[in-house]
Order: structure tokens, then sequence, then C-alpha cells
């Protein structure tokens, strides 16, 4: 569903591509998540660019993150 959540919420493997989720992470209103397969999936908050995917508009369903053009900067 499209619904914000405060609390821990189980997604389906669907979202994954039926992938192995293998780590997770969080930060303040986002969500990563690592697959068996190496891949890289982000939801959430995106107003300041976190999830990875160039925009700044927030992400309700798990995108898979192309993280051959990720750029990783350090905030001061």
């Amino acid at each position: 569903d499209l619904n914000d959540r405060l609390n821990p919420t189980l997604v389906s493997s669907v979202a994954f591509g039926n992938q192995k989720i293998v780590e997770v992470a969080v930060g303040h209103n986002f969500s990563l998540a690592r697959t068996s397969e190496g891949s890289l999936f982000a939801w959430g908050d995106n107003s300041d660019g976190q999830l990875g995917d160039n925009l700044v508009a927030r992400q309700l369903i798990p995108r898979k993150v192309d993280i051959g053009t990720l750029r990783l900067t350090q905030q001061t």
C-alpha cells in the first residue's frame, strides 16, 4: 500500500523482485535494503536526495538504486 507508517512494517518480497533481503538500514524517514544478489533498494522521504535516485520526491514503494551512478557525499 502507499500509506505512511510510523512503525516498522513488513514489505512484500515482490517489491524487491522476489530477491532475498540480507541487510536493512534505516535513516530519518527512509529505508534501504540489500539483496543476496547485491541489489540495493531504497524508499521513503527523499527531500535531500537520500535515496540515490537523483530526485527529491518521496518514494513510497522500494525502488532499485542504480549503484553504477550513485554518488556518495559526506555531510559536515
